[in-house]
This record gives C-alpha cells, sequence and structure tokens, in this order.
C-alpha cells in the first residue's frame, strides 16, 4: 500500500528457476521494467580429478525427460503453457533468455498490469 489506499507494485527480477516459483503463484504480475529470465536446467556435478587430487573436474548433468515431463505437468496445472518448459530447455545454460511483456502474457505467465 502507498498510504493513499492504492497497491504499488516494484521492479524486480527473477531468473533461473525463480520462473518455476512464479508460474506458482496464485496471481502473478511482473511490473515493468521487471525481468524474467530463464534458460535450461541443470546441476553441476564437482568430482575429484583422478590425475590430481587437488583439482577437480566439473560437469553439467542436464535434466531427464522424466524431470521435464513432471515440471511440464506442473506449469500446466497452475494454467501456464507447457511450452515455457520447451522454450526453456532448448536454450543455452550459459545465457539467460530474458522474457518480453508479450511472451510472458502468452506463456501465461504473469500479466503486466493489475
Amino acid at each position: 500500500p502507498n498510504g493513499k489506499g492504492n497497491v504499488e507494485m516494484y521492479a524486480g527480477q527473477c531468473y533461473s528457476a525463480c520462473v518455476y516459483a512464479l508460474a506458482g503463484g496464485v496471481s502473478r504480475y511482473v511490473p515493468s521494467p521487471s525481468l524474467v529470465g530463464l534458460h535450461r536446467m541443470f546441476i553441476m556435478d564437482y568430482q575429484a580429478d583422478p590425475d590430481d587430487r587437488s583439482a577437480q573436474q566439473v560437469k553439467k548433468i542436464y535434466a531427464d525427460p522424466k524431470l521435464i515431463a513432471s515440471l511440464k505437468h506442473y506449469v500446466r496445472k497452475m494454467g501456464v503453457s507447457a511450452d515455457l518448459v520447451t522454450r526453456a530447455e532448448s536454450s543455452r545454460t550459459d545465457q539467460l533468455q530474458i522474457l518480453t511483456p508479450a511472451e510472458l502474457r502468452s506463456f501465461r505467465l504473469a500479466k503486466t498490469k493489475l
């Protein structure tokens, strides 16, 4: 509340897995000039280098088809298009795709105005 009986929204940033938390909201608003970004899911696997025990080998492990299917089921249940997950999983892990207001609406992820 702004003290005048109105509600004000503040801009923010929602990246990576935050997008799926946003999808779980009952009312989802992304006010301008907020940024929502997504990328392909992964976890980092750190293992000792067999040739040099003081070093680590790092490998990205990507989501398997079962996890992706579960995530699509979840977002559909929340009223969000499963195409959001498809878009994320077809992108690079090292580059965020910032969604436009039109994309937020087309994926049914969020409204940009109250």
